[in-house]
């Protein structure tokens, strides 16, 4: 169902237009300019409340400019004006600005105004469907889903349409009754196989019923039936089965082979899957077919930052970015990260300052820059960016955590605190919960909390690592060089990561620290060997 839409009210000017001297397609003219010549539509407003001060038409399409312009004080005067003015007979116009009035409401929050005119409109006009429909999406907005469950069969009863159905199938499946959902989707795709829109509905009802081979089914009958889709959601569905996705997916690549779309899906949901060889394997195939491009170069670089080859994720990263149109400040930003992970962190750093010359207030490259500046121990550099990251970011504990242990590095207590308590106002449950607890002392607590997280993820090398680096930070340096061997057995292959990562400087001297480096460079030196004798 459509989202009410202030400016579309234009359209639907009728029966008082006509006792006010002005035809529906004037007013219709006239408000078809509210984005592109505000100027004029005032103007015409204007003279027509000098013609006639109880023009109630006129208040209500100058109103229009304001609600354009984010002016809602100013609309709401007009409307309001308008709806004083308006003539008892002329209900359809008094309801449309109460549902434009409405719409103004919710959008400041005031929503109980807004439930209020939504009604009154309903009960001025019953049969017409603008009022349920805003009605309808307040509801969901405040997850009352019977009572838009409950307005949406009533539209049904005026108007039997394929858009008040699938509504009502998604507001069911809200409420968890899949099997009445499947029912009216069922239906539909029965009795109108080509339709494009139900089957992507029929593959959501299907995820949330637990049927992921149908969820995956229906999304691919949905991508084959139409050109504009998204193959973040078939990734999603995937996740449901991915076994099934995969020879799904492997039958069309056969069977239709000069439809790239099912090569490029598989490539995605074997990324998904973390089967990098796979994906790259089909990344050459299609390049060979339709030569590189920015979601092949992408899907590379994914491959190799997934396989800690980060040399070849830069080389991609750069191939990428010079066939791009324009600059992207989060191409940028990934190929930062990709070479700070080889060890060049002077053109980490560049990159970074290039990311936000495009965007100054992209709060994931300040963190990250920070994180860099950090590692190399340039801890007044790297507080100003992660404060700055703070002040555009959405609140988040792990920018507190870092920037606490930067404040704590320049040995300021009272700040470090601070940042650490409200890290964990925010975070109770990640491993950012764990490291605010082990900065502020809480030692035994850290532990417990982050040996929790360990054990519901215990193949996460990601995990492991963390681990390594609290233990380190607790001065308890056995454990952390048991959890950092444990976290590369699992195939972290972070190797300058851990060289510049100061969470580990408590067991740098250490001889197990040493060894794991070695362990990684041996792994390193296999890697290259397999690739030079292949």
């Amino acid at each position: 169902m459509k989202r009410f839409h202030l400016l579309l009210i234009s359209c639907l000017f009728v029966a008082t237009s006509f006792a006010q001297g002005y035809s529906e397609q004037q007013l219709a003219s006239v408000m078809d300019s509210v984005s592109t010549n505000p100027d004029y539509v005032i103007r015409w407003a204007d003279g027509a409340i000098a013609q006639n001060a109880k023009c109630a038409d006129a208040y209500f399409v100058k109103a229009f400019v304001f609600v354009a312009q984010e002016d809602y004080l100013q609309a709401l005067e007009l409307i309001n004006k308008s709806l004083s003015l308006v003539s008892k007979k002329s209900v359809v116009t008094k309801s449309y600005a109460l549902c434009t009035r409405g719409a103004i409401y919710q959008k400041v929050e005031d929503y109980d105004l807004a439930l209020a005119d939504y009604t009154q409109a309903i009960s001025i006009d019953p049969k017409e469907t603008d009022a349920y429909e805003c009605r309808i999406n307040l509801y969901k907005d405040f997850q009352a889903y019977d009572k838009a469950e409950a307005d949406c069969r009533t539209l049904l009863t005026i108007k039997d349409s394929l858009e008040y159905k699938l509504e009502l199938a998604s507001l069911l499946t809200y409420q968890e009754k899949t099997d009445e959902a499947l029912d009216i989707l069922n239906k539909i795709i029965k009795y109108q196989p080509k339709l494009v829109t139900p089957y992507a509905s029929r593959a959501w009802v299907n995820a949330v019923a637990g049927n992921g081979q149908a969820a995956i089914s229906d999304y691919i009958s949905f991508m084959a039936l139409e050109g504009d889709y998204s193959l973040d959601a078939l990734v999603l569905y995937s996740s449901l089965d991915y076994t099934y996705s995969i020879g799904a997916l492997s039958n069309l690549v056969s069977s239709d082979s000069e439809n790239l779309t099912w090569l490029s899906a598989r490539i995605r949901v074997n990324i998904a899957q973390e089967d990098y060889e796979a994906a790259l394997t089909d990344l050459d195939v299609l390049e060979t077919v339709a030569d590189k491009s920015p979601f092949t170069l992408y899907q590379r670089a994914q491959c190799y930052q997934g396989m800690y080859e980060f040399s070849k994720q830069v080389d991609a990263m750069t191939a990428l970015i010079a066939l791009m149109e324009t600059e992207d400040a989060d191409l940028y930003s990934m190929r930062a990260v990709a070479y700070r992970n080889t060890g060049n962190t002077d053109a980490a750093l560049a990159d970074f300052d290039k990311a936000l010359q495009i965007a100054p207030t992209s709060s994931s490259a300040l963190a990250e820059r920070g994180w860099t500046k950090y590692m190399l121990k340039k801890d007044e550099a790297a507080l100003k960016d992660f404060t700055t990251a703070i002040t555009y970011a959405e609140p988040n504990a792990w920018l507190y955590v870092q920037r606490g242990s930067i404040y704590q590095s320049l040995g300021d207590s009272t700040k470090a605190k601070a940042d650490f308590e409200m890290a964990m106002q925010l975070d109770t449950v990640s491993s950012t919960y764990a490291f605010a607890l082990v900065h502020l002392g809480k030692t035994q607590q850290a532990i417990a909390a982050m040996k929790s997280i360990v054990a519901e993820n215990a193949e996460d090398a990601g995990e492991h690592y963390d681990l390594a680096c609290l233990y380190s930070l607790a001065n308890m340096k056995s454990e952390a060089i048991t959890a950092l061997q444990r976290a590369v057995e699992l195939g972290y292959k972070g190797f300058h990561h851990i060289q510049f990562d100061r969470d580990l400087d408590n067991i740098r001297a250490e001889e197990g620290y040493q060894n794991v480096l070695n362990l990684l460079t041996r792994s390193k030196v296999s890697k290259l060997f397999e690739e030079l004798t292949k």
